[in-house]
């Protein structure tokens, strides 16, 4: 395409925000490390059938000792036990980790960025990411396509400075990593997944999607004159 002439790439079909490019979105940690952590919050994942291999891994290292919280908008059957779960709406993620960083920065003596209350549920998945040396933050696919993903990120990554914790996405794809190392992505110029499937383009190549089933905006795109 940049041979063609056009910067209008992107692989981000799902996400509803396309922030600047600050670098490759990846586990943060490598695979095998899961199996040893010690502490993990996970954020938007429904972890046994987003990614199963993960699953078994952390499952591992929660029947040697590890302690897993995560917020999530669905109840889901983790077959492992959790030491904190917020279940609410996407929406309310955001507070949910505030809340979070609150009980962190009351234990640390520091400020958080953002304001919070440091609720019971919210002191026992700080005290997951306090203690112990080998910890992770992940992100999973509902937070990588949340509407305020930038927002979760820096969160995390403020919450995983304070506590030692790694903070990376789990994911969605074998090529998710992939995509963003060669830079599929919006050069000089270019239009977002989202801009794109609003229409407007005179063409466009479809590589293995149907924008209708596959994109955040796959309505608009069916809509669209393009199409």
């Amino acid at each position: 395409m940049r041979g063609l002439g056009s910067e209008n790439i992107d692989h981000r079909l799902r996400n509803a925000e396309f922030p600047a490019n600050e670098g490759v979105r990846w586990l943060g940690t490598s695979i095998a490390s899961l199996s040893t952590l010690q502490g993990a919050l996970v954020i938007g994942s429904n972890l046994r059938k987003d990614h199963p291999l993960f699953a078994l891994r952390v499952r591992g290292a929660v029947r040697n000792g590890a302690r897993v919280a995560v917020i999530n908008d669905r109840d889901n059957d983790w077959a492992m036990t959790l030491v904190g779960k917020h279940i609410a709406p996407a929406g309310q993620w955001l507070q949910a980790l505030a809340d979070v960083a609150a009980a962190i920065g009351g234990e640390k003596g520091t400020s958080a960025p953002v304001q919070g209350n440091a609720t019971d549920n919210a002191k026992a998945v700080a005290a997951s990411l306090l203690s112990g040396e080998r910890k992770a933050i992940l992100l999973g696919n509902a937070a990588a396509h949340h509407a305020q993903a930038s927002s979760l990120l820096a969160l995390a990554n403020w919450i995983g400075q304070q506590t030692g914790a790694t903070v990376g996405y789990l994911t969605e794809a074998g090529n998710t990593v992939g995509a963003q190392l060669v830079n599929a992505l919006p050069g000089q110029g270019g239009l977002n997944a989202g801009q794109m499937l609003a229409g407007g383009l005179k063409a466009a190549i479809l590589l293995n999607t149907e924008p209708q089933f596959d994109a955040a905006a796959g309505a608009a795109g069916r809509r669209a004159p393009t199409w």
